[in-house]
């Protein structure tokens, strides 16, 4: 297994993560990733509001709202493994 990154769902745009993590999409989303596809999602990127400068969180609390093209880092298989699971969340919501 190695470390790779996508772009999250926008369905989490907005959200905290305890919000999220209380939401039916982020429940169906994180089942999807452990029980189905072997995914483990480790941390997000956070940028600052002009774009410039970046920092990785792990399990930020409730002052990290998730924006718009958001990374996530997984741990998987491979590359196409995190894609897949992207496109059949999307289709579920």
């Amino acid at each position: 297994m190695e470390m790779y990154t996508d772009t999250l769902s926008h369905s989490f745009v907005g959200m905290t993560f305890p919000d999220a993590a209380d939401s039916k999409y982020f429940d169906e989303y994180f089942s999807l990733l452990f029980t189905r596809l072997g995914l483990l999602l480790l941390a997000i990127e956070l940028k600052d509001e002009e774009n410039r400068e970046c920092n990785i969180a792990i399990n930020p609390g409730p002052s990290c709202v998730i924006q718009p093209q958001t990374q996530g880092f997984f741990i998987a298989q491979s590359a196409d493994e995190v894609k897949r699971s992207a496109f059949q969340f999307l289709e579920s919501t």
